[in-house]
């Protein structure tokens, strides 16, 4: 079974159509055939590159309602499909970063017994994955994104053992994942979505996600993770206090 996915842009207007013919626009994106373990779903949500001809994608799929981890590879030619492990439960992989062709992370959750979420973590060591024990906040946790670069490596996404959820934070030592504190500036559920490792000089690291409707960005000045304004905020998200 094959899934594919496909990139549109907007289309021309009806004047630029009738106007003149359209014309080549340089290098374009191109579906590319990727292959699909489940039957009933198959989902990609995060993709890295090392090189041209060494990138990873991971989601999950499903074939019986029990949705598990999927890790795929791009080798130069085509995408394949790499064994990956599971915790016990659900399993969804939500992001992935790679320090290098032999160092590369997965992050996600899992649910055992339809219980509390988990956090999941999983290293590619150049042979095969393997889960790595992460710690978990109150409640439920949950990584939605990866980042990279020199010695830093980290996971980022939000926990709640209640309304409203917090973020969530942790990185790799060396030698094991420890939750790093982050701040919650903002009167409401804080979502962390996203995150970027600066590859030199400083350690520097950003999170991005949302606070009641409004942008919220943090960074890691190499000592802590503290609130960045982001456009927009004001309107939207009162601060605490």
């Amino acid at each position: 079974m094959t899934a594919t996915v496909t990139l549109l842009t907007p289309p021309a207007s009806p004047a630029e159509t009738n106007a003149r013919p359209a014309a080549a626009c340089g290098p374009t994106w191109t579906v590319v055939a990727s292959p699909s373990l489940g039957t009933i779903e198959n989902y990609l949500y995060a993709v890295t590159g090392i090189s041209a001809t060494d990138a990873w994608a991971v989601g999950m799929y499903s074939s019986t309602g029990l949705q598990q981890t999927l890790i795929e590879h791009w080798d130069g030619t085509e995408w394949t499909n790499v064994p990956s492990p599971n915790a016990s439960g659900h399993n969804v992989l939500y992001g992935v970063a790679a320090l290098s062709t032999d160092d590369v992370w997965a992050v996600g959750t899992h649910r055992p017994d339809l219980g509390t979420f988990k956090t999941l973590a999983m290293h590619w060591n150049g042979v095969e994955w393997s889960i790595v024990k992460s710690p978990n906040a109150a409640g439920d946790s949950f990584l939605y994104a990866a980042a990279a670069a020199g010695n830093q490596v980290w996971a980022i996404g939000q926990s709640s053992d209640a309304e409203p959820f917090r973020t969530l934070a942790m990185r790799w030592t060396g030698s094991r994942w420890k939750i790093v504190p982050t701040p919650n500036p903002y009167v409401g559920s804080h979502y962390l979505l996203g995150a970027a490792a600066v590859p030199s000089g400083s350690p520097r690291a950003w999170a991005a996600g949302n606070a009641a409707n409004a942008p919220l960005i943090l960074e890691w000045n190499g000592r802590e993770w503290t609130s960045a304004t982001a456009p927009g905020t004001d309107q939207f998200a009162p601060p605490v206090g």
